[in-house]
């Protein structure tokens, strides 16, 4: 950035901070949250949640649904959604069939998933834009699609779900078909 300077013009630098998530690489979660974690109840790189926990950060809930979303774990998935999306989106084999569904079917099995924005946007509220390739769209080639996840830590009220960040919605921005 060039500012005034006397007689002349002078380089100031600035800094801009790119993105941060502020939680650390390895999620310490309590033994009873599932599946995972050894003796020390530790979330290695690599491995993801079954059930929600407290200790989840926002960007771990969507690596775990991520993950479940590769391996078609329709009950995981489900396991991360808030009791308002479940509401609407439930029981577990309408939640299935939804996923199937021509919007969603690229997130089943899909070839990669690449965090695009992450955005904490209030202490309790974060929205998190992730770009999808998928050869899983019924048509004769894979398609790249951009989904944004908006996830919600649950308050006091909401009984053993307390204090866990869970996803509110699920949306599809915008899908393109990939060169062959």
């Amino acid at each position: 950035m060039l500012s005034p300077h006397y007689r002349s013009a002078r380089v100031e630098y600035v800094w801009q901070m790119a993105s941060v998530t502020g939680e650390a690489a390895a999620h310490p979660v309590a033994a009873e949250s599932g599946g995972f974690g050894g003796a020390e109840g530790i979330l290695e790189p690599g491995e993801h949640a079954t059930r929600p926990h407290p200790s989840l950060p926002p960007e771990a809930v969507v690596e775990a649904q991520l993950a479940a979303l590769l391996a078609e774990d329709a009950a995981t998935v489900f396991a991360f959604a808030s009791p308002g999306n479940q509401a609407v989106t439930g029981p577990l084999e309408r939640f299935s069939t939804l996923l199937r569904n021509p919007m969603y079917r690229p997130l089943l099995r899909h070839r990669r998933s690449t965090p695009y924005r992450r955005t904490m946007l209030t202490s309790d509220s974060y929205s998190e834009v992730v770009q999808i390739v998928s050869d899983n769209t019924g048509m004769p080639q894979a398609i790249e699609a951009v989904y944004s996840w908006e996830l919600e830590r649950q308050g006091p009220g909401a009984g053993p779900l307390a204090g866990c960040w869970l996803t509110n919605s699920v949306r599809l921005l915008d899908a393109r078909p990939l060169a062959s």
